[in-house]
């Protein structure tokens, strides 16, 4: 009977142990959560807001990718 005693002892103490842990353990994690939160802030990219008038530049193609002659190879092959 004793041991079973000391054996229910253990594991209320170590419950114990574990209920005072949990509030530093979720403490941490919440500013971990916090730091991270912080981080993505700072290295967010937001639009430029409404009030901050765009300066207007002439749109100019300077090169393309789009190959716009027409391909006989594919020509021919409609036609026969």
């Amino acid at each position: 009977m004793a041991a079973l005693r000391a054996s229910e002892k253990v594991a209320n103490d170590a419950k114990a142990a574990a209920d005072l842990a949990a509030p530093s353990i979720i403490a941490s994690i919440e500013d971990r959560m916090a730091a991270a939160d912080e981080d993505d802030e700072q290295n967010a990219t937001h639009p430029v807001p409404a009030c901050i008038p765009r300066v207007l530049r002439p749109i100019r193609r300077t090169h393309t990718f789009a190959n716009l002659e027409r391909d006989d190879d594919i020509e021919e092959a409609h036609e026969g």
